[in-house]
């Protein structure tokens, strides 16, 4: 989060100071290892996400003043991992609400998803180069996201 804008995401000075310990590595010979990062992200879909909100926001973080960003419930302590809600249409449960989003750099994306292929995934749809859908072998949604495409 930007200290000044209170803007949650990447800022200018975010980049700035990325730039700055990138510069500052490579004078000390340090080596980037990207395929080490790893954020995961709970996802619950859903019509109606200012109706579910709150109740996350309360049961995960214990805080049931911390209203969710835009579309994010975000633990300040960061004890737990963010949760989204994806926008869909109503629809009748049981169908799968639920799914995790494994972030990566985008350079370790690749190895990462043919080794849950290799171990008995379903590739679903990677059209978009920001996520891939992949399923496990009973169906089971997951996204593997990374940063490309994206603004």
């Amino acid at each position: 989060m930007d200290p000044e804008s209170g803007r949650r995401g990447v800022t200018a000075g975010d980049l700035a100071r990325a730039r700055a310990i990138t510069r500052l590595a490579k004078e000390h010979g340090l080596t980037a290892v990207p395929g080490e990062v790893t954020q995961i992200e709970l996802c619950v879909d859903t019509a109606a996400d200012a109706v579910l909100g709150p109740f996350w926001t309360a049961l995960l973080t214990g805080y049931p003043d911390n209203t969710p960003v835009t579309d994010t419930v975000f633990d300040a302590t960061n004890r737990v991992p963010g949760t989204w809600f994806q926008r869909t249409d109503a629809h009748p449960t049981p169908r799968q609400r639920w799914h995790i989003d494994l972030w990566l750099a985008p350079e370790a994306a690749p190895q990462r998803i043919a080794l849950a292929l290799a171990a008995g995934g379903t590739l679903v749809d990677d059209t978009d180069p920001s996520f891939t859908v992949l399923a496990d072998p009973e169906g089971n949604r997951a996204c593997v996201c990374t940063a490309l495409g994206r603004d």
